[in-house]
């Protein structure tokens, strides 16, 4: 029987082993071990990382079965030069656990198996790995691996079958829990000569000190959000409100729209995750984020912490489709203070990690009519509004001399003069939209008007030819210093950058400063579960301008100083907990 879950006072475990004798050494207790090939054994104990709440937020909180449940346990044993040595097997009322069938027929039994041990190779350190991926294992086991290699081994959260937990790092094991940890090797455990038997023994007699006692956490970041009730929420914009004529004039008015948020995801995380929780030469942080007696570390490096080049992981709009009631994982992202702000001290949202709302506009509390909309100078148009009013632009600035030949008749008028009937102005049906750069919703103007059709200028009595790309030019000279944004379809999103460092930014809507002081205030750690509670829409979001499914649009936040987040939302941060339960297997 596979294992179903984890827990604390029955630390089921099973793992590979190096092959030799399975029978104990006869002289029991810690007797010499200096003999080829002896069997050790080592009582051991898994639970949680345990932490009393995050920032005061409650009580740990266990999550969804699927999020605890532990399939296989290893165990990962290196040498005082931190080398691998051996994996460990489960003690089974004298047979050691099967790893090929993962059976495990016993209750309350913590003992491991060490086998093909001597002096010379006596383990000293322990890492632990929950639901190890086979990837993992045989990276482990295909040569031999420093401890440091196999803590920078990266991997993404979930195997496919259940979330991954290693032992949990943090500093200043060594004074807190003598004889327990190593700060050197933060992320394992430390084993004592006096940890080690030379023949199983009971495990209800086993002194509490010679327990090795192991902590895990999950590689994972979960997320959860709630919204306010009343989905789709109304907003009040400024729409243009009349057909473009040919005048320049666009009269404007209030109009109400209604949001309706569709899903939730999240943008800008790490494509993987390292293995074991990284604290390299993070020591300025252990006041405000180490709590070793908790044997938690509340910050810790992703795999690109300190590159500002590092691509993150960004879903397309129609891949953001988990439904608003269910959670979302991620892998832990977090990056240097300096490489999240603009010169200005600002955050830079594309940097760090956001949950995504994709939200749909319509014209109606229903919910029947989407919008297709366009922002320009803080003016929403009607899509079929928007080309129409820039061509009236261009023409009342004698900017729109542009000409199709389409007549047949003679070129010339009896008195000499150009036959103006022969050619026709460009018109909204010459001119489409096009996506210009990497956000959403920006888009350019293009000319419409084939491949083999010249264009022409009319000047006094001559109609001379002019390039396709003078024309393109010419649609966006409005555009200079505010490119025009798409809601093709209403579809839009919203970002909320995710804050780590509670209450830095305490506010809401605009009243968000957003600046970046410290480490810590925005990122994402593992096996913590960010709550975003969602206190009202109070504007559109950033519009996509193609929200299909075959889009190749990422979805990347535009800068806080330029556009201000759509959505007022309060974050909450728990400890992620991994369920105490015993179970008979």
């Amino acid at each position: 029987m596979k294992f179903k879950s984890l827990f604390l006072t029955t630390a089921a475990a099973m793992a590979f082993a190096a092959c030799s004798s399975d029978e104990p050494a006869k002289n029991g207790g810690n007797g010499n071990i200096d003999g080829e090939g002896a069997t050790m054994y080592l009582t051991v104990n898994i639970t949680d990382a345990n932490t009393v709440g995050r920032a005061n937020e409650g009580d740990l909180v266990p999550g969804d079965p699927e999020e605890h449940a532990v399939n296989t346990a290893h165990f990962f044993f290196f040498d005082e030069n931190k080398m691998f040595v051996t994996e460990a097997n489960v003690w089974n009322g004298g047979q050691s656990g099967d790893f090929e069938d993962h059976n495990v027929e016993f209750q309350s039994n913590n003992v491991l198996v060490l086998k093909n041990l001597t002096q010379k190779n006596l383990p000293k350190y322990l890492i632990t790995v929950l639901n190890a991926s086979p990837e993992l294992l045989e990276y482990i086991r295909e040569t031999p691996r420093t401890m440091k290699e196999v803590r920078n081994y990266t991997l993404q959260w979930n195997n496919g079958k259940s979330f991954v937990m290693s032992t949990s790092s943090f500093n200043g094991g060594a004074s807190a829990f003598p004889g327990q940890y190593d700060d050197a090797v933060y992320y394992a455990n430390l084993i004592q000569e006096s940890n080690l038997k030379t023949e199983p023994v009971d495990v209800k007699n086993v002194p509490a000190s010679d327990v090795v006692k192991i902590y895990v956490e999950r590689l994972a970041a979960k997320y959860t959000i709630s919204l306010p009730t009343g989905n789709p929420f109304p907003v009040d914009v400024t729409i243009a409100g009349l057909e473009n004529d040919n005048s320049n004039n666009v009269e404007l008015g209030a109009e109400r729209v209604y949001v309706k948020i569709e899903n939730f995801g999240v943008t800008g995380t790490e494509k993987e995750s390292y293995l074991g929780k990284n604290l390299d030469d993070l020591t300025g942080l252990w006041d405000s984020w180490n709590i070793a007696q908790l044997h938690r570390s509340y910050w810790g490096k992703s795999v690109s912490y300190n590159d500002a080049n590092a691509a993150l992981d960004r879903p397309t709009f129609s891949k953001v489709n988990t439904d608003l009631s269910k959670p979302v994982y991620s892998n832990e992202t977090t990056k240097d203070f300096t490489l999240i702000r603009n010169k200005n001290n600002v955050l830079t949202p594309a940097a760090v990690t956001n949950i995504v709302f994709t939200a749909t506009i319509y014209a109606d509390e229903a919910a029947t009519t989407p919008l297709d909309l366009i922002l320009f100078s803080g003016v929403y148009y009607k899509k079929d509004q928007f080309v129409p009013y820039i061509l009236n632009r261009l023409n009342a600035t004698n900017q729109l001399n542009y000409w199709i030949k389409t007549g047949s008749e003679t070129e010339t008028n009896p008195d000499g003069t150009l036959n103006r009937n022969n050619y026709t102005q460009v018109s909204a049906v010459n001119v489409e939209l096009a996506k210009d750069g990497a956000s959403t919703g920006i888009f350019k103007l293009v000319a419409n008007i084939g491949a083999d059709t010249q264009l022409y200028a009319i000047n006094d009595n001559a109609a001379t030819k002019v390039e396709t790309s003078t024309f393109e030019t010419a649609l966006n000279t409005f555009f200079t210093n505010e490119k025009p944004m798409a809601y093709t379809g209403g579809a839009s999103v919203y970002y909320v950058p995710v804050e780590h460092l509670l209450g830095n930014n305490a506010g809401s809507g605009n009243n968000y400063d957003y600046t970046v002081s410290e480490n810590g205030q925005y990122g994402v750690v593992r096996n913590h579960w960010y709550q975003i509670e969602v206190g009202k829409v109070f504007r559109l979001g950033q519009g996509v301008f193609d929200p299909s499914n075959g889009s190749t649009e990422e979805l990347i936040p535009d800068n806080p100083s330029k556009e201000t987040f759509g959505m007022a939302a309060n974050i909450s941060i728990l400890s992620w907990k991994v369920v105490k339960q015993s179970v008979d297997l």
